[in-house]
């Protein structure tokens, strides 16, 4: 109970297919794009991009449904890590981070 479900109904190959989730907000979706991606990722790698999404994103985006996060608000996102003078984090926070668990919705 209390779940929200986002379906998502497709044909391919003439076969009809269903796409659930219990949750649409930008962090369950970061979340999922992140256990997709991460196996492939070296350890390290894989702690920095979690960290820069639990540190930077989430606190300002994490709740938002993906649907309604404005360019707008990324770009304030982005200024915020500039502003703590990490600008090379604030880049792959924005071409890394945002951009990749945001591709399924582009």
């Amino acid at each position: 109970g209390g779940h929200r479900w986002w379906r998502f109904k497709y044909t391919f190959g003439g076969k009809e297919k269903r796409v659930a989730r219990t949750e649409n907000t930008f962090e369950a979706v970061a979340r999922e794009w992140f256990a997709k991606r991460a196996p492939v990722w070296k350890a390290s790698h894989s702690s920095k991009v979690i960290r820069r999404l639990e540190i930077d994103i989430f606190p300002w985006l994490g709740q938002r449904p993906i649907a309604d996060i404005k360019a707008s608000e990324l770009l304030q996102v982005v200024r915020r890590i500039e502003d703590r003078g990490v600008v090379e984090t604030a880049h792959r926070s924005l071409s890394q981070d945002l951009r990749g668990a945001l591709a399924p919705y582009n």
